[in-house]
C-alpha cells in the first residue's frame, strides 16, 4: 500500500495510439499552472513538485510497444512539460508583493518565458493501475512524504 498527500488531480482520457501524441497530452497535463512552483524554493521537507502518473494499462503497453521505458517517459515530459511565466507568477500561492528580495529577479523575466514545471524528470512517479480505459491520471503531490509499507496476509 502506497499513500502520498495529492494537491489534485488531472484527468486524461485518451485514445490514442500513437506514442508520441500520448506523451505530449502527458506533457499538457504536466504543464497546467496552478500548483506548486519550481521557480519557488519549497518550504516543506519534501519536494512538493513531485507527482505521479496513474497511466493506464493501455497507455502503458502503447508506449512499451513504441520503445519507451519509465525513464524516457519521465525525460520527455520534463523536457516538454513548459508555462508561461505569467501564469507561474498569476499561480504563486502568495501574493506577489510578499516574495523574499532574493525572488524579484522573476519579475525581471520576460512574462512569456516558457518555465519547466517538472524541472527534474526524477520527481515523476510511474504507477500502471486500472483497466484498457484509455483513463489516467496526473497527480500532483501536496510535498507531503510518499511512504509504502507492505501489508502481509495472516497465515
Amino acid at each position: 500500500v502506497t499513500i502520498f498527500g495529492v494537491n489534485d488531480v488531472i484527468h486524461m482520457g485518451s485514445y490514442q495510439r500513437d506514442a508520441e501524441q500520448l506523451l505530449m497530452a502527458w506533457a499538457s497535463r504536466a504543464a497546467a499552472a496552478g500548483h506548486t512552483n519550481p521557480l519557488i524554493p519549497s518550504r516543506f521537507e519534501f519536494d512538493e513538485n513531485h507527482a505521479v502518473m496513474l497511466m493506464s494499462p493501455d497507455h502503458a503497453r502503447n508506449l512499451d510497444q513504441d520503445g519507451h521505458t519509465k525513464k524516457s517517459v519521465r525525460e520527455f515530459i520534463s523536457g516538454a512539460a513548459k508555462t508561461p511565466l505569467k501564469y507561474m507568477v498569476a499561480s504563486l500561492p502568495t501574493s506577489v508583493d510578499s516574495l523574499p528580495a532574493n525572488l524579484k529577479w522573476i519579475f525581471e523575466m520576460d512574462p512569456e518565458t516558457q518555465i519547466s514545471t517538472v524541472p527534474d524528470p526524477d520527481t515523476i512517479e510511474i504507477v500502471v493501475v486500472g483497466g484498457p480505459t484509455g483513463k489516467s491520471d496526473w497527480v500532483r503531490l501536496s510535498g507531503a512524504p510518499t511512504i509504502t509499507k507492505v501489508i502481509e496476509e495472516p497465515a
